[in-house]
């Protein structure tokens, strides 16, 4: 019953596109179709590189960061008035505005079946479920309050959640959000890539993997090997044997602050709110993340702006 639900979930999500060719979803979406300069390192090389230990964390790091907050106990915290003062006076400039990341493969769920996260019930709080749109937004309105002035609010998007977290907020009246309520569009797009059989051997050789039973292991291990050793079929070129959807994929999130150049978003906060100078970045499922006044006095203090 639950696969049911779900395979008619995916039917209509995809109706709209399915038509389109690959080339047309591309240019749609903003593929760039300039050749990126070949990496000589391959997976081996990324994983040595990212696998890297960073530095140690010092014990002083998080006072610097925090001034000594004790967790989430406000009345413990060390943070000064000035500080507070400071981060409230730019909340009533509208110089903040704050930036919801919901684009990517990572704000979907159900093994990536597309389901959005955004507009995914949470456990119930008074008797009622909330998404993570309504407790970030719902956040807003109650810093909103507190200084006088509403805050901006953002939510990137990617071909994968536009149009579910638009239609969602328009059934929803966007909560009632008082203040400005913008999605931001994503305009770059992946093309997957067929791997390398030096990318494949390494993956399967060094990098960790469970183990099935020995028959099933066997399977595995003759699959591997014939794939392995046999010639590479288009190593390295363009995944295009598949609907045009699988063959994309979202791009990470260094691509939204561009994105807010390319698909005019910015121009528009900054048409409604020049004096608009900060950005409060965070993940969709944040729940913590919210325009603290004394963390932004403390940031604008710093001379680090």
């Amino acid at each position: 019953m639950v696969q049911t639900l779900f395979d008619v979930m995916l039917r209509e999500a995809g109706r709209d596109e399915r038509g389109k060719s690959l080339a047309a979803l591309l240019d749609e979406h903003g593929f760039d179709r300039n050749p990126a300069r070949a990496d000589p390192l391959g997976l081996e090389g990324r994983t040595d590189r990212i696998g890297a230990e960073p530095a140690p964390g010092q014990r002083g790091d998080r006072r610097r960061a925090c001034a000594g907050c004790h967790g989430f106990d406000r009345r413990r915290c060390a943070l000064t008035s000035e500080a507070a003062e400071a981060g409230q006076a730019a909340l009533r400039r509208g110089e903040v505005t704050v930036v919801t990341l919901a684009a990517g493969a990572g704000s979907r769920w159900t093994q990536g079946a597309g389901v959005g996260q955004s507009v995914a019930s949470l456990r119930p709080a008074r008797r009622r479920h909330r998404t993570f749109l309504e407790l970030h937004l719902a956040k807003s309105r109650r810093v909103s309050r507190q200084v006088g002035m509403t805050v901006p609010h953002l939510f990137t998007t990617s071909y994968l959640t536009h149009e579910p977290i638009e239609e969602f907020l328009a059934r929803q009246g966007n909560y009632g959000y008082e203040g400005p309520l913008v999605l931001s569009p994503g305009k770059a797009v992946g093309l997957r890539m067929i791997p390398t059989v030096r990318d494949l051997r390494f993956l399967w050789e060094e990098m960790p993997q469970q183990i099935l039973d020995e028959q099933q292991q066997k399977v595995r291990d003759s699959l591997r090997t014939r794939s392995s050793n046999g010639p590479g079929h288009g190593e390295a070129s363009d995944y295009t044997d598949n609907l045009p959807l699988q063959c994309l994929h979202p791009v990470g999130h260094w691509y939204e602050v561009p994105n807010l150049f390319r698909n005019g978003v910015l121009a528009q906060l900054l048409a409604g709110r020049p004096q608009l100078k900060y950005l409060m970045l965070h993940n969709i499922d944040t729940c913590g993340a919210d325009v603290d006044p004394a963390l932004l006095g403390q940031h604008l203090r710093s001379g680090r702006v």
